[in-house]
Parts: structure tokens; C-alpha cells; sequence
């Protein structure tokens, strides 16, 4: 008996699957849990989405519509802070999510091109060790000036 032949989904299908099912997901959690579990979940569905979306481009071209992404989602973050605006928050959270996961994506993709299979692995921890420590120093910073804004 011949086994049936398998059914596979486009890639493209996929991805927008897995975004729907995220933004779903987003919104739900938005909904039903605390602002700060939210904005988590929020950020990670859209780095997510940046990141699938970061396939259907070159590593160069990734790299430079998330850093494009990145500015302008940052300076729509800045504005939403400037005027408490849930408008602009959405936009920029949208847009640097985007940006952040598609620039990751891309220059992760860009040094496994360059390294040999041989040194990938300590080239690629040296990035997550120095990546984690830039945005814990960031976190720090925040945490000590937090008083003056209060």
C-alpha cells in the first residue's frame, strides 16, 4: 500500500500563520493580563514576527529595513512617551519590534555566513554574552534614573 502523499504549506503560509496566531495571542494576553506580562508578550511577538519576516530578505537588506524600522518605531515610542498616547505606543512597539527582530536576525545570519563551522559556536556566544551585557547595562541605567522621572 502506497502511503499518502504528504501535505506541506508554503513557507509564506506558514509565516503568516504563526504571525496570526501570535497577534491572537498578543491581544488575549493584553487583554486578560497585567500591563507589564503584556508589554512583554507584546515585544516578543513582534521581534518574533521581525524575525520570520527577516527570510524573505537578504542578510544586507534585513539588516537595514530593521535598522530603518528600529529609528522610527523608536522615535514613535519617544512620541507616545511625550504624549501619553496609546496610538503611537501601538505604532511604535509594532515598528521597533519589527526592526528589532529583523536587524537580529540579519547580522545572526551575516556572521554565520563569515565563520567557519569550526568557530561558529564561540563566535556566536561571544555575541549573546556581549549582546545580553549592552542591554543589561541599558536596564541598569534606566533603574538608577528611574527616580528623577518619578
Amino acid at each position: 500500500m502506497q502511503p499518502l502523499p504528504s501535505r506541506r504549506t508554503s513557507p509564506r503560509l506558514s509565516r503568516r500563520a504563526a504571525f496570526g496566531v501570535l497577534t491572537v495571542t498578543t491581544v488575549v494576553l493584553m487583554a486578560t493580563a497585567s500591563a507589564t506580562a503584556a508589554g512583554g508578550l507584546d515585544i516578543a511577538a513582534l521581534f518574533l514576527a521581525g524575525g520570520m519576516w527577516s527570510a524573505r530578505h537578504t542578510v544586507r537588506g534585513a539588516t537595514l529595513l530593521g535598522a530603518v524600522l528600529l529609528a522610527l518605531g523608536s522615535a514613535g515610542l519617544a512620541v507616545a512617551i511625550a504624549l501619553p498616547s496609546p496610538v503611537a505606543y501601538a505604532w511604535g512597539t509594532v515598528v521597533t519590534g519589527s526592526g528589532v527582530g529583523l536587524t537580529y536576525n540579519g547580522n545572526l545570519r551575516a556572521i554565520g555566513e563569515v565563520t567557519t563551522p569550526q568557530s561558529r559556536s564561540q563566535v556566536f556566544s561571544a555575541v549573546y554574552v556581549v549582546s545580553y551585557a549592552a542591554l543589561s547595562l541599558l536596564s541598569l541605567a534606566a533603574g538608577l534614573l528611574a527616580p528623577a522621572w518619578v
